[in-house]
């Protein structure tokens, strides 16, 4: 029994299993913190896309004479269209950020499962029983 206590000691598989434990604690944490992200850049992102078609509604909504006329006299962009081009750009920007957590995600997600099965296997069956022995 002495003996495996020192293998256990020398093999330093508790703080192996603690290491492994604030690992996943970690990625959790992580991943909880993406997912929130992600929630509020989508959001933000839902906003935008009802920005732009509310733009699009208004530019349907303008009289092609009059539409052709305003754009004749900002010097050939309207109004409608520079905000528009401003949305499009902003929505770009925020599908980026929401692909990039997304993948980081994907990253932590996969962590967390090889934590899971690395304590899975036979070394660390019944650690803790083991340990606290």
């Amino acid at each position: 029994m002495i003996s495996k206590i020192r293998e256990y000691s020398n093999l330093k598989k508790g703080d192996r299993l603690k290491e492994l434990q604030e690992k996943i604690s970690l990625s959790e944490s992580q991943l909880q913190s993406y997912d929130t992200r992600k929630q509020e850049l989508s959001a933000e992102l839902n906003k935008s896309k009802d920005l732009i078609r509310n733009q699009d509604q208004m530019k349907r909504n303008i009289d092609n004479l009059n539409y052709k006329k305003m754009k004749a006299e900002a010097g050939g962009i309207s109004p409608v269209e520079t905000e528009l081009h401003k949305l499009i750009h902003q929505q770009e920007r925020l599908l980026s950020e929401v692909n990039r957590c997304h993948g980081a995600m994907c990253v932590y997600q996969s962590n967390i499962s090889k934590n899971k099965v690395d304590l899975k296997q036979a070394q660390y069956k019944d650690i803790d029983k083991r340990y606290f022995d």
